[in-house]
């Protein structure tokens, strides 16, 4: 199944036309800066994936290059405005979920970890010194 892959997202082209753009009515929404209400185009024909600017004035690349309308390849990488996105011809989706899922269980386990710690510190002073290195400690500050 192709997907795009935007800002972390997997967003399967499950229609033979999808359109690509910052407007909420767009099948894919893009957000950054130089991205047009309506940007592009993707449409399906023949198995084959081609992507088209909405209008001659609106840039896309392609791997770099500008593009009106250009044949999507495995691993294409399109540019729309500000916005990095690629194209994957296959991809498995239930890999997709099952790392959000690793991820999310990941950040459960630290939260709970700094909850017992937490919870181990009787002293006001001491509670705020341990919340800051907690802070510290997750973000990386």
């Amino acid at each position: 199944m192709p997907v795009l892959l935007v800002g972390g997202r997997a967003i399967q082209l499950l229609k033979s036309h999808v359109l690509i753009g910052y407007s909420s009515t767009n099948d894919v929404v893009v957000v950054g800066e130089g991205i047009e209400a309506c940007h592009a185009v993707i449409e399906e024909r023949d198995g084959s994936f081609w992507i088209s600017s909405m209008n001659r004035l609106i840039v896309v690349k392609v791997n770099g290059e500008n593009v009106r309308r250009k044949l999507l390849r495995d691993k294409d990488i399109i540019t729309l405005g500000s916005q990095g996105i690629r194209f994957l011809l296959y991809y498995d989706m239930s890999q997709s979920s099952q790392a959000g899922i690793k991820e999310r269980l990941e950040a459960y386990q630290r939260f709970y970890d700094f909850s017992q710690r937490v919870a181990e510190q009787l002293q006001s002073s001491e509670l705020f010194e341990v919340i800051i290195e907690e802070i510290v400690s997750l973000t990386g500050a």
